[in-house]
């Protein structure tokens, strides 16, 4: 493998070798841990400290506002919606 890329490599003057890498390079997507926010862990008083609104209130403003279930952000962030509503009224 290490042979074919060096003979690869050589075949490529400064210029060429360097569009090449250019064009063909994709960025790095990092990992993202699967942690869930469950809502429902949090007590009424400590869901009113962050978000201004009891647990029921949160979840009763996710269903007024009659989102998707999930959003999808224009970096392409996608978040449940009652995940979207929490950061959305979070202090």
């Amino acid at each position: 493998m290490d042979e074919f890329l060096l003979l690869f490599l050589l075949n490529y003057d400064d210029g060429e070798l360097f569009a090449f890498l250019a064009l063909n390079d994709q960025p790095e997507r990092h990992v993202i841990p699967d942690i869930g926010f469950e809502l429902s862990s949090l007590s009424d008083a400590n869901a009113e400290k962050k978000f201004r609104f009891d647990v029921c209130g949160v979840l009763e403003l996710t269903r007024l506002f009659e989102l998707p279930e999930f959003i999808i952000t224009s970096e392409r962030d996608r978040a449940h919606k009652i995940d979207a509503v929490c950061n959305l009224l979070s202090r």
